[in-house]
């Protein structure tokens, strides 16, 4: 009886051994996993948007992550909700940073990422922003753009929209930090053009009523009609602006290709409107989408948020054995000169990556590939000729 207490002691002692030497290196191994902190709308009025980066980022992960490491170095993606709000993505900025250790942040919407730019600069943390505000990256040496910039963006519009004879524009923008900086850009770029701008409404992002302002921008008459609002209201301002009998030529940010924002309007005042943004008939790229969520719906944000999160996770995995720190990250993503994508090579010029944009616009409900010419009454359809011939 002895012997067999004296057995079971032994075993129970071994087994206790085991427990303190194996668990503890297993907790170990956790924590020396290195966080990429991915900070998107997961809720909210932006939700769509959300989960349109969130499939971007998962596209990466997918592809770029091998059994949880980037080169040498254990790698863990943290998701985070921002809710769209600054506030809310300040918060959840310092809980992963100081909670998860987050050696570098990707975030998306210009209200979100310009709250935290002050944050990442005093930290030194590297912050990926799916953001087109034109001082996103002046402000920040530690900021990385992977968005068009608002100059790119309206620059793209004005020039085509002058090119094809355009001169009266008129603005309704929302008043939050992306649209009012297109709009300040959008502006400069028409009368560095020659053109003028006949109307300039900014509106409450919770503006719901719009049947009086478009009632005074019917009286101005313009040829172009730049509606740089949110989802729905971009949807709600087409529907108004066809239902008042205006037939101008609508310019527009990628939202008015969300389906949200084409099933407010509807199909036949949707119809037409113009946008730009990075091509996405990225082959590789659509296949993955496909194999993960069995559809290939995608945006301007998943393919930017898959760009940005595959540039994070390549400059982590470029780093030498060791301990990375936010610095040599920092270093890693500034001299960055090209991120390999699925389908490209993306390059990457002064903390900015330089995508490919197309003319996009709505036909008969789903977007497409732009052809054809502007929407433009007749008197101006006769200025451009007689101009270009």
């Amino acid at each position: 009886m002895r012997v067999v207490f004296y057995v079971a002691e032994i075993i129970f002692q071994f087994v206790l051994l085991l427990f303190v030497v194996l668990i503890p290196s297993r907790v170990e191994g956790e924590e020396s996993a290195l966080v990429l902190g991915l900070l998107m709308e997961l809720s909210g009025d932006f939700a769509p948007n959300g989960d349109d980066c969130r499939h971007g980022y998962e596209v990466a992960q997918a592809n770029y992550l091998h059994d949880g490491y980037a080169g040498k170095h254990r790698l863990r993606l943290v998701f985070a909700d921002s809710r769209g709000d600054g506030r809310t993505a300040m918060s959840e900025f310092r809980r992963l940073l100081d909670g998860e250790r987050a050696v570098a942040v990707i975030s998306n919407r210009s209200a979100v990422v310009m709250a935290l730019n002050p944050l990442s600069r005093r930290e030194g943390v590297a912050l990926l922003g799916i953001a087109g505000h034109s001082d996103f990256v002046r402000q920040n040496p530690n900021a990385v753009r992977f968005f068009p910039s608002a100059s790119q963006e309206t620059d793209a519009l004005v020039s085509l929209a002058i090119s094809e004879g355009a001169r009266r524009f008129a603005m309704i923008t929302a008043q939050d930090e992306w649209n009012v900086s297109l709009s300040t850009e959008f502006s400069r770029h028409v009368l560095a053009k020659g053109g003028r701008v006949v109307f300039d409404q900014q509106v409450s992002p919770s503006e719901a009523d719009f049947y009086s302002l478009i009632a005074r921008l019917k009286q101005k008459d313009p040829d172009i009609i730049y509606v740089n609002l949110g989802i729905s209201q971009t949807g709600e301002v087409m529907r108004r602006i066809r239902e008042q009998g205006m037939r101008q030529q609508i310019m527009s940010t990628f939202w008015a290709g969300k389906r949200e924002a084409i099933s407010l309007a509807g199909k036949s005042a949707a119809e037409g409107v113009i946008f730009v943004e990075p091509n996405l008939q990225r082959e590789k790229f659509l296949a993955s989408l496909q194999s993960l969520y069995g559809n290939q719906h995608a945006s301007a944000v998943t393919y930017s948020c898959y760009a940005a999160a595959a540039a994070a996770i390549q400059a982590i995995a470029q780093l030498p054995d060791g301990e990375v720190t936010k610095t040599a990250l920092n270093a890693a993503l500034a001299q960055t000169n090209e991120v390999s994508l699925l389908d490209e090579q993306l390059l990457m010029r002064g903390r900015e990556a330089s995508f490919q944009l197309e003319y996009k616009t709505v036909h008969e409900g789903a977007v497409v590939v732009r052809e054809g010419v502007l929407q433009l009454p007749n008197h101006v359809r006769s200025l451009a000729l007689s101009e270009f011939e």
